[in-house]
């Protein structure tokens, strides 16, 4: 499964493979611009569909073999005890992350 960068990422909306023209200076701008403001960049539509698929499909093929985390804990990992702080601190809060995640998979497994 393994593919080009052609067939993984949509150049024509985000010429990451040309950086130094013009187009590929505005999306820099534009990613740094949203990183600024919002600490992060959205970037709808930057894999192919095909490149989705193959994702969710070598996923789903090593499911049983991924690390898996589920955890407890306030928005930042702090180790702040929630009973000994403010009323209104933002660390009271308690989320779950859960997940299973795979590292790179070569293609002789």
């Amino acid at each position: 499964m393994s593919a080009s960068i052609r067939e993984t990422v949509d150049l024509g909306r985000y010429p990451i493979d040309r950086l130094d023209s013009d187009e590929g200076r505005a999306l820099v701008e534009l990613m740094q611009a949203a990183l600024t403001e919002n600490g992060a960049c959205e970037l709808p539509g930057f894999l192919t569909p095909d490149a989705i698929n193959d994702a969710v499909t070598l996923a789903r093929a090593n499911r049983d073999d991924a690390f898996r985390m589920d955890q407890e804990h306030d928005i930042e990992f702090t180790d702040a005890e929630p009973t000994a702080l403010a009323e209104h601190d933002i660390h009271r809060y308690r989320v779950r992350t859960a997940k299973g995640g795979t590292a790179y998979l070569s293609q002789g497994r």
